[in-house]
């Protein structure tokens, strides 16, 4: 998974986080800093009242360094509640481990089995989901900011508001058609 194998041995294991936590650090870097500058570049949001400010380089380069991270994923902390809100370190951090956390319960790819199907109960999946939102809030200045715990609420109600949206749009496409065969009765 993710371009790295697996290995048994902790001097292993840890080249393995160092390998991942520097894919963490690649992609982060090309989503928040790379793209943003580049539309930034091509004047994408001249006329936008904020324009996006990327993500310092600096601190995507200390929450991902698996040596010198001295910033603990907030989930990892003792003094964690769901209800926080995560800083842009903090969500950072967060991302590369769930990398490194996805990467160690990952078995073999295997082409004929389907990719995992995003779960609101997934602990890894709601995680990654704040911390990602959360940077691009920060990113194009979004406010308000979103803890896991609300974030979680918001992803449990996305498919219950579709279903709902559907339902009444089908009913309203089934009245339209009544009056549409209503109105060639009557001219017939």
């Amino acid at each position: 998974l993710l371009g790295i194998e697996s290995a048994p041995s902790n001097e292993s294991k840890s080249k393995e986080e160092s390998a991942l936590r520097s894919k963490a650090q690649e992609a982060l870097t090309a989503l928040f800093v790379t793209e943003i500058q580049k539309q930034i570049g091509m004047d994408r949001y001249k006329t936008a009242d904020n324009v996006p400010v990327p993500i310092s380089l600096e601190d995507i380069a200390k929450c991902t360094d698996a040596v010198e991270t001295t910033i603990i994923p907030p989930t990892a902390r003792e003094t964690y509640v769901s209800t926080d809100i995560w800083t842009p370190s903090d969500c950072i951090s967060e991302i590369a481990s769930c990398f490194v956390e996805v990467a160690a319960n990952a078995s073999p790819p295997n082409p004929t089995q389907p990719l995992p199907e995003f779960d609101k109960d997934d602990d890894v999946a709601m995680r990654f989901v704040t911390a990602a939102s959360n940077l691009r809030s920060y990113v194009f200045s979004i406010e308000p900011l979103q803890s896991l715990y609300s974030a979680k609420g918001i992803a449990g109600n996305i498919i219950p508001a579709i279903a709902t949206t559907n339902a009444i749009v089908a009913g309203l496409q089934v009245l339209q058609s009544f009056h549409i065969l209503r109105a060639q009765l009557n001219t017939a």
